[in-house]
């Protein structure tokens, strides 16, 4: 449908939006042929006035057509096939075509996504086997030697001068941070386990051994302070004593002495120490 400017009743613009402006009666003629063909509403706003005898047209061109907002995008896509130099108003792409756009760019992200995470397994890769061939060969000045054993989940080193066990060290999640040191003397004799479960560098537990393979001692750092707050002892062979700081303020509070089969025998504590110094005061 189309109306002559002469004889406007209503405002055009609250009602349809404008998306071309027509040069030509055939044009409008064309236009208006597919846009009926599509069941699009629309409303040629003419300049043509009698009183100027076409001088409007061949000035400002035939008029403009009107499109509900609803129809913009359909109608502008019809109206380019018609003829693709067309000028419409707002300018609208292809929807497809954006997507399309819109896949490649995601296509394109995630493969530049792939290849970054594909280089950096790559580079820590190399890392991690440079890590391991530095800590692997002749160390300390010629005193050690250390060789990967057990698919390379433990670092074993020996005393250079006579190939004795000096350190067992244990990786068994392949994250470079050791969570158990075995050491052993000259004579191939465990002295020393250590223990760091949580792999923070901090030992929790060091278990001391005597030369016969028997447990001396246990140093425990229970609040992981680099500080030793407990320690059970077992110098002597016929008595356990286990030293406690339950309040981590670097001073044992409690001695519990247990014979060998840990029945208790007797405690001692830090603050009866204190109120017996206080009364001989």
């Amino acid at each position: 449908m189309s109306y002559d400017n002469t004889n406007v009743r209503f405002n055009i613009n609250k009602i349809m939006k404008k998306i071309l402006e027509l040069n030509s009666e055939i044009e409008s003629q064309r236009i208006s042929a597919i846009l009926n063909e599509n069941n699009i509403d629309f409303v040629i706003k003419k300049y043509k006035d009698s009183s100027f005898s076409g001088v409007y047209e061949s000035q400002f061109g035939f008029g403009d057509l009107y499109v509900n907002e609803k129809d913009m995008r359909k109608a502008a896509l019809l109206i380019k096939e018609v003829d693709s130099d067309y000028e419409v108003l707002p300018k609208f792409e292809d929807k497809d075509s954006n997507n399309k756009k819109d896949k490649n760019k995601k296509v394109l992200f995630t493969s530049i996504v792939i290849l970054i995470l594909i280089a950096s397994n790559i580079y820590f890769v190399i890392k991690y086997f440079d890590y391991k061939d530095i800590l692997e060969g002749e160390n300390y000045e010629g005193v050690f030697v250390s060789k990967w054993v057990n698919d390379m989940k433990v670092l074993k080193t020996n005393w250079a001068s006579n190939s004795n066990t000096a350190f067992i060290q244990y990786d068994d999640n392949f994250n470079d941070v050791f969570e158990r040191m075995d050491t052993y003397n000259q004579n191939g004799e465990l002295t020393d386990i250590s223990y760091d479960t949580d792999e923070n560098g901090i030992i929790e537990l060091s278990e001391q051994f005597k030369t016969d393979g028997k447990l001396k001692n246990k140093y425990y750092d229970r609040n992981q302070d680099m500080l030793v707050d407990s320690i059970i002892m077992y110098e002597r062979s016929d008595i356990v004593q286990i030293y406690i700081d339950n309040n981590f303020d670097d001073i044992f509070d409690s001695l519990l002495i247990y014979d060998t089969e840990m029945n208790l025998i007797n405690t001692f504590r830090y603050s009866d120490y204190l109120d017996l110094l206080k009364m001989k005061n």
